[in-house]
């Protein structure tokens, strides 16, 4: 276990526990919060919520962390991989800087985001050499696209949070996992 805790392993892990944490942390703190009506990016509306500097400073620090991971160890070993991986991390940068406050422009952001998760899945999918985990991580994003599609199509849920919450876990477990046991692994 020792050989596997390098810099890269100890990057990825925390390219997804910072986000992970202080997005959970700003929900506790906000107390009105709710998967089934919100976005996730409510929390950081930098007009409208309290908890808006945890949960943007959480997301941008991950976003960093995620995009020098790929630069630094995915790309050389990986290029689409590595690409997907950057552009979710800069993306994710992008939805905290450009917050809920900014409208359009937020939307705009957050679609280049979800979208480049799913890249970086499929690009997962492709590289994996576990036919087990390909079908793991092709399962999770059906049912990712599937919940998009639902909330787009018929409102329901009205609030984007638990799309985004799937999204975001199916594209961490890939990226995480692809980490640990190809891109980190010492020689």
């Amino acid at each position: 276990m020792a050989s596997r805790l390098n810099g890269c392993t100890i990057l990825a892990v925390l390219s997804v526990a910072i986000p992970a944490a202080t997005i959970a942390a700003s929900i506790l703190l906000a107390g009105w919060f709710s998967f089934y009506n919100n976005a996730l990016s409510d929390l950081g509306h930098s007009a409208k919520s309290s908890v808006a500097p945890l949960f943007n400073f959480g997301i941008a620090s991950g976003g960093v962390l995620v995009a020098v991971t790929s630069a630094l160890y995915f790309y050389p070993k990986a290029r689409v991989m590595g690409l997907f991986g950057f552009l979710s991390g800069y993306s994710l940068v992008l939805v905290a800087v450009f917050d809920e406050a900014y409208g359009e422009l937020h939307y705009w952001v957050s679609v280049l985001f979800f979208l480049s998760l799913a890249g970086l899945v499929l690009a997962y999918i492709a590289y994996s050499r576990s036919t087990v985990r390909r079908l793991v991580a092709a399962a999770l994003l059906v049912l990712s696209v599937t919940l998009w599609a639902s909330n787009m199509a018929l409102d329901t849920p009205p609030g984007v949070a638990i799309p985004e919450t799937v999204s975001a876990a199916t594209a961490a477990l890939a990226y995480l996992d692809y980490s640990t046991t190809t891109t980190c692994r010492s020689p």
